[in-house]
């Protein structure tokens, strides 16, 4: 269902097709993501809404998608992400939220993501970072962000992170 100009979800869409693993939602013209948009996809491991026009999130539309490994919504228009949208989500592996508008990243939001392991941020508009804008992701192995507005990095940020072995923060204003 890629670049097919699809403005919205329709839960219906996928009542027969329960044992969907990978749902592919790229380039379309999708600008809300619903409560019930994936309600019936309880087996789904990847979902991709690269390159849409997403600004808003229910907070509850990824609930039912316990079994989700890799979640892409980069390259949309979100600018908040609602604190509990990715709290059932515990086998989440893969998280892309680059080239958005958010300008910062709610604390706790990640707390129970405990298997992620790749996180991008790229190219957002993240001016400021919390002491505990990452905490839960003790296991994350990568963390991509660049390009951003940075200017300062509060102390100690990664270090519950002992995984980590990239770190992308070029293209900031860090002193």
């Amino acid at each position: 269902l890629q670049n097919t100009r699809i403005k919205s979800i329709d839960p219906e869409w996928f009542t027969t097709t329960k044992n969907l693993h990978s749902l592919f939602l790229n380039r379309n013209n999708i600008t809300e993501l619903t409560r019930d948009a994936f309600v019936s996809l309880e087996k789904l491991n990847t979902l991709a809404l690269t390159s849409n026009n997403i600004q808003e999130i229910h907070s509850e539309v990824f609930h039912p998608l316990t079994k989700l490994q890799t979640l892409q919504l980069e390259d949309n228009d979100i600018a908040s992400i609602p604190v509990d949208l990715f709290s059932t989500l515990e086998n989440l592996d893969f998280l892309d939220l680059g080239f958005n508008k958010l300008e910062s990243i709610p604390p706790g939001i990640f707390r129970s993501l405990t298997k992620l392991t790749q996180l991008s941020f790229m190219r957002c508009n993240i001016r400021q970072l919390s002491a505990d804008s990452f905490e839960g992701l003790d296991g994350l192995m990568r963390l991509n962000l660049n390009q951003n507005f940075l200017t300062d990095r509060p102390k100690d940020i990664f270090s519950k992170m002992n995984q980590l072995n990239s770190l992308g923060l070029w293209s900031n204003q860090l002193k």
